[in-house]
């Protein structure tokens, strides 16, 4: 297989990324590491990367990248400054459209959830999600703050129990019943408490469980995946608003685990027309983020 005349050989983009002669072994394992965690591609249109050439008998092979790889070795430099959070990395690239494979990153996540709550009886899982959550960097205590101990607890049981897949007991589509009483605390600074019913009907917000999610993933087609790509950098963005709902927005965000669900939800939300005005509202955008 021929390698394509304008992919960089390891040498030169060391060389074009100012990489001294004693760090080159140090660059390659950095290289062969990101690629291993797929915060850069294991192939480029069709190709794997890295392609290799073999230079002979006693030589040795030298490694060849597609040219995108330059900007983001050169754009992962610039974020190790910030965080050693793998991560972190993948997203922001992702947001930035380098091509990162961020549903295979999120399909891992939530399988590894699947897994973990497979064997687990919801009465354990819910009693552990309903603790009042005690680090303030928990994007989740603005929740609490506003709903105290009661409405956040039935919230809680009601998101375990939708993520189990095992819902059963009280439902936001019930008048009376207390997740939907908190639910319409919490929307209270962006709408109408009242609205919270209109809002939901035909939303399949009960219908989000970790399997779900993953069907979601499987069946979800670029222009889908693209359209999700620009709500999560309107998402990303919400802290700069300086209300109680970008706050909020931007607390959830900080949590990667988190975002696995997010991407796969703004999917879903996206097939509706009847509720991608209550999205954008929410993320601040009155058009698709750019």
């Amino acid at each position: 297989m021929d390698i394509p005349a304008d992919w960089i050989s390891e040498a030169k983009l060391a060389e074009k990324i100012g990489v001294a002669d004693e760090d080159r072994r140090k660059f390659h394992r950095n290289l062969l590491n990101w690629r291993h965690n797929d915060v850069l591609p294991q192939s480029y249109d069709g190709l794997p990367v890295p392609m290799i050439r073999n230079l002979g008998f006693g030589i040795g092979n030298e490694p060849f990248y597609p040219p995108v790889v330059l900007p983001m070795v050169r754009r992962i430099n610039e974020l190790r400054q910030e965080t050693h959070d793998m991560d972190e990395w993948r997203w922001r690239l992702w947001l930035e459209r380098y091509p990162i494979d961020i549903v295979k990153w999120c399909r891992k996540r939530l399988l590894a959830h699947a897994e973990a709550i497979s064997g687990i009886d919801g009465k354990h899982l819910a009693e552990s999600a309903t603790r009042k959550p005690a680090k303030r960097s928990d994007g989740r205590r603005s929740f609490y703050s506003r709903l105290k101990a009661q409405l956040w607890v039935a919230l809680m049981t009601w998101a375990v129990n939708v993520a189990l897949g095992r819902l059963g007991g009280q439902s936001v589509f019930d008048p009376a019943s207390p997740p939907r009483a908190a639910l319409a605390k919490l929307v209270a600074p962006i709408a109408d408490p009242s609205s919270v019913r209109e809002r939901l009907v035909g939303s399949g917000i009960e219908d989000m469980s970790v399997h779900r999610l993953l069907a979601i993933l499987d069946q979800a087609e670029a222009v889908q995946i693209e359209r999700a790509r620009k709500d999560c950098l309107a998402w990303s963005r919400a802290g700069e608003r300086r209300d109680f709902v970008g706050f909020v927005l931007s607390a959830i965000w900080r949590k990667p685990d988190v975002r696995a669900v997010i991407l796969p939800g703004l999917i879903a939300l996206r097939r509706s027309p009847d509720h991608q005005e209550n999205l954008a509202a929410a993320l601040g955008i009155s058009e698709p983020a750019q």
